[in-house]
């Protein structure tokens, strides 16, 4: 239990805390990288500037899978190769933040992703209900399964150039969405026209 400790920019790389609870503790501007959190309890906590990514292709992000996120502050994290899979990021605030990661599964309903980098990410199955997505950027990341109804993805980036130099839209294949879901325009044009 660490909810008492003050970690402001602590460096936790590689350390292992399954399971720890750090309830609204600020971690704003931690290094966590590698570390494993699997299951941990960060519910209200501030990882705003946390980098929880890596910084090159020999390590690890850390494993945030099945963590408790709930309302949990992201802004402008690094989260690069970052393990969430099924996390519990409910009404968390992900504003700026790199979301390069695996995150199939996790409940991000109503969360603030305005501008998160989550191209190549891992979206499978996710709960992105209600997601305020504007001007997020999905370039080739895997939504099959993903739940959007609710979602504001205005101004996000959901074509790219394949490698055959063609802009292409990404696949929304088993995408779940509904008529509250607002969508960019010129991705609309592009999947109506084909």
């Amino acid at each position: 239990d660490l909810t008492e400790v003050n970690l402001t920019a602590v460096t936790l790389n590689k350390a292992r805390l399954v399971g720890v609870k750090l309830w609204g503790v600020d971690l704003s501007g931690a290094q966590m990288v590698g570390a494993n959190l699997a299951g941990a309890r960060l519910a209200g906590a501030n990882l705003a500037g946390a980098d929880l990514g890596r910084s090159d292709a020999r390590e690890a992000g850390a494993n945030l899978s099945g963590a408790d996120l709930r309302g949990v502050s992201l802004n402008g994290a690094n989260l690069l190769a970052a393990g969430l899979r099924g996390a519990n990021l409910n009404r968390a605030s992900l504003v700026g933040a790199l979301l390069n990661a695996g995150l199939q599964g996790a409940d991000l309903t109503d969360a603030d992703m305005r501008s998160a980098n989550l191209q190549n990410a891992v979206l499978s199955g996710a709960r992105l209900t209600n997601a305020d997505l504007t001007g997020a950027n999905f370039q080739e990341a895997l939504l099959n399964g993903a739940r959007l109804e609710g979602a504001d993805l205005t101004g996000a980036t959901l074509m790219y150039t394949n490698t055959q130099g063609v802009m292409t839209p990404v696949d929304l294949a088993g995408v779940h969405y509904d008529e509250t879901t607002l969508f960019p325009l010129e991705f609309l044009e592009a999947i109506f026209s084909e």
